[in-house]
């Protein structure tokens, strides 16, 4: 038993010592003041992922897996050690935007190793670190939805540069594109008046049953412990049908609709206390 605990330990130091091997060059003193924050947020978030499913990936070890797992206190406990090894102001404030989507990612991973008992060995091993396919596909999932308000484009990718390599087609070719195009955005739409549809549907059963009342009640605790990371434009687009199924606020608002979770209560103003008067004698 001491040994197993030894080897999870070992593996999850290697994944840390790998993760900011890959991290430093964006740390160091003169790259920590001239790389925005912005600019630094998929990185530190690659490095997060990193660590995170480190410990994960050390928990699907244990056999049998238990279904009362603290999935939050896991992540929190990796994301500790991350932004101590890291020790930069600047990422401990991506950290904390950064938490609910990784914790989403590690609930999701955990639950289909606990529905198929067949994930309880470790994916990698020794010197794989960097070719784990594994790792790259729980990265990309948890990353999806934390760089999703922030879409970068590669320059020189714009519309105006396929417009100067581009050339007039024959007649016929652009009349067969037309048609073509005509009939992917009706499939489209089909798709999307379908999603509308089941959503809505999805959304009345959720507030006749819980008794929530409005739709603010429930994009409004987006990012708080136990809830979904599905904020009020995401979810606005998941209503109306226009929001990817593969995206990571659309998977965990819906895991919060089915799983019948409740919104927080907000604390109760406390009533300040005036002081007694007494009666005026006229």
């Amino acid at each position: 038993m001491e040994q197993s605990l030894d080897l999870q330990k070992l593996r999850i130091d290697l994944h840390k010592a790998a993760a900011l091997k890959e991290f430093r060059p964006y740390l160091n003193a003169k790259g920590a003041k001239r790389l925005a924050r912005s600019r630094l947020k998929p990185h530190a978030m690659r490095y997060f992922s990193r660590i995170v499913y480190a410990h994960v990936e050390a928990l699907l070890e244990s056999y049998p897996l238990a279904a009362d797992i603290d999935i939050e206190a896991l992540t929190d406990r990796a994301l500790k050690e991350a932004t101590d090894q890291a020790n930069s102001p600047v990422v401990d404030e991506i950290a904390v935007a950064a938490r609910i989507y990784l914790v989403d990612a590690a609930r999701v991973t955990y639950l289909r190793a606990l529905d198929s008992r067949t994930r309880h060995a470790s994916p990698s091993r020794f010197g794989s670190l960097d070719h784990d396919p594994e790792y790259e596909q729980w990265s990309r999932e948890a990353c999806e939805g934390f760089l999703h308000q922030a879409p970068t484009q590669v320059p020189g990718s714009g519309p105006n540069r396929a417009a100067k390599g581009s050339r007039k087609k024959p007649l016929q070719q652009q009349r067969r594109n037309t048609r073509q195009e005509v009939r992917n955005r009706k499939i489209a739409s089909d798709n999307v008046k379908h999603l509308r549809a089941a959503h809505h549907q999805m959304l009345a059963e959720y507030k006749k049953e819980t008794g929530v009342k409005s739709d603010r009640s429930i994009y409004g605790c987006a990012g708080k412990p136990g809830t979904h990371s599905c904020h009020k434009p995401q979810f606005i687009q998941w209503k109306n049908g226009r929001l990817s199924p593969k995206s990571q606020p659309y998977r965990s608002l819906e895991t919060f609709l089915k799983e019948r979770r409740l919104p927080p209560r907000a604390p109760q103003r406390e009533r300040k206390n005036l002081p007694h008067l007494p009666p005026s004698t006229n």
